[in-house]
């Protein structure tokens, strides 16, 4: 059958002929975030992970990291170009030479061209 189709959802659609001409055309532009977002971790206090979500509206240079209570880095989490959607992150608890960090506050930070973000996150042993 020749024409379009829509797939919504998880659907699918099976071509049982020659493919040739075949032009796949993504719409739903509503699936992006509108906007850049750092999201509160879960769980909090933690121990010994925590996950959070950032929210990149457009493929942009993205910086996330964990800083002690003082401003020193302790850990950099994401450090590059990121692809625009929503991405999951997730802190082991470890500085970047593989310490474990000790129980206390924490800031994650998330930086890109004109946008910051910081959240506290509580580290409980």
């Amino acid at each position: 059958a020749n024409g379009q189709q829509s797939v919504t959802g998880e659907g699918s659609i099976i071509i049982r002929s020659d493919a040739s001409g075949l032009v796949l055309k993504v719409s739903d532009k509503g699936l992006l975030p509108a906007e850049f977002a750092l999201g509160a971790n879960f769980p909090n206090p933690f121990n010994p992970s925590t996950k959070f979500t950032i929210a990149v509206p457009v493929e942009s240079e993205i910086n996330v990291a964990v800083y002690d209570i003082l401003g020193r880095e302790i850990a950099t989490l994401l450090r590059g170009t990121q692809t625009a959607g929503y991405h999951t992150i997730e802190w082991n608890g470890r500085s970047n030479d593989g310490t474990p960090a000790s129980s206390g506050m924490y800031l994650i930070r998330m930086s890109s061209a004109g946008f910051t973000a910081v959240q506290k996150i509580l580290m409980m042993k």
